[in-house]
């Protein structure tokens, strides 16, 4: 696991190459302490931070064939590289190192491009053909590893993180209007865009050429949404694919722990992990001191039942102050999910102990596990056959006057946003649960005549290469492609590699997303059962306490924290002063939030939040 970057210069560009890219490597420093290497090979620079877990002692990058033509900067784990390994040694390639970067370098050199698919694995690499004077970038199939790429001047410039690139000298540091409103509405900014304007993210399941000035982007991978069906022996296939993929991702030239929020992705995966280890596994998690964002309980009964070796670590009100500070400093572009506060301290924490670590993220999107699709469900089946009278007159005035809650997923919150969900058209019903900041709120916050008339196309777009009916299954295929990429690998990415920690993610295996998604969303769902299938595979290995309990996430109390311990530096961050430094919002419409969220009439936690992020971001990497 690692941190990469480099560039290709363009024929008029002759910069001092070797402080540029020893500049952009150690800005990614935390992502790989281990070893930093640095290469120049004709108008190609090449850098990496190696953060070292397989062939500690002989896997140092960047990486060449043996005859120099091809080199490699690479960030991840290839789960079947040691099979890869032996079909190239069959086909008269030869290796020095025992590493699965010497096999994606080998793969390439081989297969080209095709190689992408030949590969099981989390990554992002760079490799550089000295014979057509080539560069190739690839991305892993779900977007779990990053890379951000930008075309300056004739200059082509990659990285793992946007930090990086912006070391590049004369790069424009012009912030994307579109990236910031989309940022504000969804709390994250979705693929391709980026925060800067005339930097992107090369999208998963891609790679790019960059040959003689041009750039070409082609997709290698991409799910079937048009083949649905209830197999026969669904549970058996499904319990196979996620046994082989935990087994996997145990191997590791150093210690692999798994975290445990006492969920039921999670609980599996120790469960698994536990059958294919000798010893007993190192099990973390994450307390709370409220009771309802805590889940210590659960993680509890899954580490008595497998007899793991259990840390469990808590998140104290008075350390939010010191906390807080130093999580947004880990943030690369804007990010405003809650859970990056719990995910950057459990990650600190388990840093401590191992170096690499399993988690459940994908569970929820895969077998429909969120609140949103339950919603969907009710909405179809239910909230649209009673009487439009009785919604109108009855319903809506109600939850309208509602107040909300100090309790985590109160029943006001879900309620307001039900309602504002079923009140879409069909098509964006589900949309809306994603929905911070609507067209209309967007425009009263920008201080400029600003509207998003495309607010929801990037999400509703990939819902247009189905011809099925299975609105459930189109919901979690938008999801996959949008909200599990930007926002949950993103987080998990960032806060993890801010702690030098790298955290594998087995249901997110590619044979189990392609196979979940041959699946009709009745096997995954029902009024009364989340991820049914799922729960049925490993019946019996789940404590029975986990099955009645209720989705919780991985959040934080931000809107409490608002009203209190975060009160002083909100107000900072959104000063009057503080916002004028670019002055993209009005002041008067975020002192309207903060009024209304510190008397209680209304939980703006998530736009506020949104714009304390921006705002600290701004702050450390603009001006």
């Amino acid at each position: 696991m690692c941190g990469i970057c480099g560039f290709v210069l363009g024929p008029d560009t002759e910069p001092p190459r070797s402080a540029i890219i020893k500049g952009m490597c150690d800005s990614l420093r935390h992502r790989g302490p281990d070893e930093q290497g640095i290469k120049t090979i004709a108008e190609c620079s090449m850098g990496v931070q190696r953060l070292s877990i397989i062939d500690l002692k002989f896997g140092s990058q960047p990486m060449s064939t043996h005859d120099g033509r091809y080199s490699i900067v690479y960030n991840g784990e290839i789960y079947n590289y040691r099979e890869l390994r032996e079909e190239l040694k069959n086909r008269g390639h030869q290796f020095i190192t025992k590493s699965d970067t010497e096999v994606v370098l080998n793969s390439y050199a081989e297969w080209g491009s095709e190689s992408c698919n030949r590969i099981n694995g989390m990554f992002s690499f760079a490799i550089w053909d000295d014979k057509r004077k080539h560069l190739f970038l690839a991305r892993d199939r779900l977007g779990i590893k990053p890379l951000f790429y930008s075309l300056f001047q004739e200059n082509l410039i990659f990285s793992s993180e946007l930090r990086s690139i912006l070391k590049f000298p004369g790069i424009c540091k012009e912030i994307n209007q579109l990236s910031l409103s989309r940022f504000l509405s969804f709390e994250y900014i979705p693929t391709p865009l980026s925060i800067i304007d005339g930097v992107n993210k090369l999208p998963p399941g891609h790679f790019l050429s960059f040959e003689r000035g041009v750039v070409k982007l082609q997709k290698y991978w991409q799910l079937d949404l048009n083949i649905l069906e209830e197999k026969r022996n669904s549970e058996e296939e499904l319990k196979c694919l996620v046994s082989n993929a935990v087994r996997k991702r145990l191997m590791a030239d150093v210690p692999v722990g798994v975290l445990l929020s006492g969920g039921i992705d999670s609980s599996i995966i120790v469960a698994l992990a536990s059958e294919a280890t000798a010893g007993p596994i190192q099990t973390f998690s994450l307390g709370f001191s409220d009771q309802s964002y805590d889940e210590t309980y659960y993680a509890e009964l899954v580490s008595k039942k497998y007899n793991t070796s259990h840390n469990c670590f808590y998140l104290d009100n008075s350390a939010v102050n010191d906390l807080v500070p130093d999580v947004l400093d880990c943030m690369d572009e804007p990010l405003a999910d809650f859970s990056t506060i719990s995910t950057y301290l459990l990650s600190k924490k388990v840093s401590e102990h191992v170096k690499v670590a399993l988690s459940g993220d994908g569970g929820d999107e895969l077998f429909l596990g969120y609140d949103t699709y339950r919603a969907q469900q009710i909405d179809a089946m239910i909230y649209q056959k009673l009487p439009s009278a009785f919604r109108k007159r009855v319903l809506e005035p109600l939850f309208k006057s509602m107040r909300p809650t100090n309790r985590k997923k109160g029943y006001v919150n879900k309620a307001k946003r039900f309602l504002e969900g079923a009140n879409e058209a069909p098509e964006l019903q589900h949309l809306r649960w994603m929905l911070f900041y609507n067209t209309l709120e967007i425009s009263e916050l920008f201080s400029s005549d600003y509207n998003d008339e495309s607010l929801y196309e990037f999400l509703v777009e990939p819902k247009r290469r189905s011809n099925k009916n299975d609105e459930l299954t189109k919901a979690s295929y938008i999801d996959v492609h949008t909200y599990l990429t930007d926002n949950i690998l993103n987080k998990v990415d960032r806060m993890s590699m801010s702690n030098s920690l790298e955290l594998r993610v087995p249901l997110l295996d590619h044979e189990i997303v392609e196979f979940a998604f041959t699946l009709p969303s009745k096997t995954k769902l029902s009024l009364t059962r989340r991820k049914k299938i799922l729960v049925d595979s490993f019946k019996g290995k789940i404590p029975i306490q986990l099955m009645s309990k209720k989705k919780q996430g991985f959040s934080v109390p931000i809107k409490n924290w608002l009203k209190n311990e975060l009160k002083d530096f909100m107000m900072e961050r959104l000063s009057k002063n503080s916002l004028d430094q670019h002055g993209f919002f009005d002041s008067k419409y975020v002192n309207l939030l903060i009024n209304e969220h510190l008397r209680g009439v209304a939980n703006h936690s998530h736009k506020l939040w949104s714009l304390i992020v921006f705002q600290s971001w701004y702050q450390k990497s603009i001006t």
